[in-house]
């Protein structure tokens, strides 16, 4: 277990470095079109299509295995806070089932969508060259994926609370290297 937990965390770590230089990558983009237009009153051709299919989509979809795996999806805990621990974790894996089932019909249409314009070369026009947009739908399936992945991993460990899963594999991590 403590190698699909390892496996996980660097899955998640994976998508939030990603996720983290394509921010770098768009803002260095758009501020390149901005110089290129105020110095030479041009335009970089693309760069609303790049931003918006490409650089939005990973920004969106790929970081949600790294929020899943800390815990940190949006949720509304005013009934759980009132509960025993026990309820706690039992509502937390009914909503993680609940979850891998809707994430993976999800998937499934990403999926089905992806090979669909993939097929029909979906491509967006610009002013000057058209931009094949098709592979930016296998980038929000594979965000999907990822996060499904570590759901799975959380879900063969009910027990667990996202917290203890860290610091076990935190805790782990220092026994390995004879830290503690």
């Amino acid at each position: 277990m403590r190698a699909l937990n390892k496996l996980s965390d660097a899955l998640a770590q994976t998508t939030i470095w990603f996720a983290a230089f394509t921010v770098i990558l768009m803002c260095l983009h758009v501020a390149a079109g901005i110089v290129v237009r105020g110095l030479f009153s041009a335009t970089l051709d693309g760069t609303v299509e790049i931003v918006s299919h490409f650089y939005m989509v990973i920004v969106a979809f790929v970081p949600w295995a790294y929020v899943q795996r800390k815990g940190e999806h949006v949720s509304v805990d005013i009934l759980l806070a009132v509960l025993p621990e026990w309820a706690n974790r039992v509502f937390r894996v009914i909503a993680n089932l609940l979850t891998l089932i809707v994430l993976s019909y999800f998937a499934w249409a990403l999926m089905d969508m992806a090979i669909r314009q993939m097929g029909l070369g979906e491509l967006v026009e610009t002013g000057t060259m058209d931009i094949p947009v098709w592979p930016a739908r296998w980038i929000a399936f594979l965000g999907v994926v990822a996060m499904l992945c570590v759901l799975v991993v959380q879900l063969l460990q009910p027990g667990k609370d996202f917290d203890d899963q860290v610091k076990d594999d935190e805790a782990s991590a220092l026994t390995e290297e004879g830290g503690v």
